[in-house]
């Protein structure tokens, strides 16, 4: 028996990696392409919690605005 579906995600998982995978076990799959964007502004606003929330669920890591610096912020 095949099985796609485990338990546990070791790793990063790319839209890539699932694909490989699909195809190696010679499963029949649908590809669809749905674009999307995201308006980052608010990251950028100090104090802004909705840009702060949204840099916590970009890096995957909470209160990450915490971490930034001055020099951090500035572009080079």
């Amino acid at each position: 028996m095949k099985v796609l579906c485990t338990k546990y995600i070791n790793g990063d998982v790319s839209a890539g990696n699932v694909l490989s995978h699909v195809k190696n076990l010679g499963l029949k799959y649908e590809e669809y392409i749905i674009s999307n964007s995201f308006d980052i502004t608010d990251c950028f606003t100090e104090g802004n919690e909705t840009g702060e929330l949204l840099l916590d669920f970009i890096t995957d890591q909470e209160y990450f605005h915490r971490s930034l610096t001055q020099s951090s912020e500035q572009p080079s």
